[in-house]
């Protein structure tokens, strides 16, 4: 479920907005999911002003002139890429917010989940590792 925007002059911030809504001002759960992605990638890069790399590995720079070419460029494959500045599973909910198909992106339920799922298996280590403090008080203690 979704809603359209009719008036096509509103100003919109089109470097976080999903190909959907670019194309067809058509904006749901699935087209914000989208703009999580941009706004973890905004993370990576420290709040820096989301840019696109053209396949020649040029900034693209946006401006009213291409914005149809940006938009062609979206529905081909064109995707931000951080080269490891979050961690591997961030990274990888990143992209998968920047899937085509909206059926394919996760659900913010899904981001949750997979975030829980990450802080659990921390904490599951770090409850693993020995206590080595309270094993030197012990073996202390069996010294005297």
């Amino acid at each position: 479920m979704g809603y359209t925007i009719d008036n096509a002059k509103i100003q919109r911030p089109i470097l976080w907005l999903s190909p959907e809504a670019l194309i067809n001002n058509m904006f749901s759960n699935k087209s914000d999911i989208w703009s999580f992605g941009i706004v973890l990638y905004e993370i990576g890069i420290y709040g820096d002003t989301p840019l696109y790399k053209t396949l020649d590995g040029n900034d693209f720079i946006l401006s009213k002139d291409n914005i149809a070419e940006f938009k062609q460029m979206l529905i081909n494959g064109l995707r931000h890429k951080l080269n490891g500045i979050l961690p591997k599973y961030l990274e990888s909910i990143m992209y998968s917010c920047w899937k085509l198909k909206t059926r394919a992106r996760p659900s913010f339920k899904d981001i949750i989940h997979e975030l829980n799922l990450k802080k659990m298996k921390k904490l599951s280590i770090k409850n693993k590792r020995p206590n080595i403090k309270n094993k030197r008080s012990s073996i202390k203690n069996n010294i005297h």
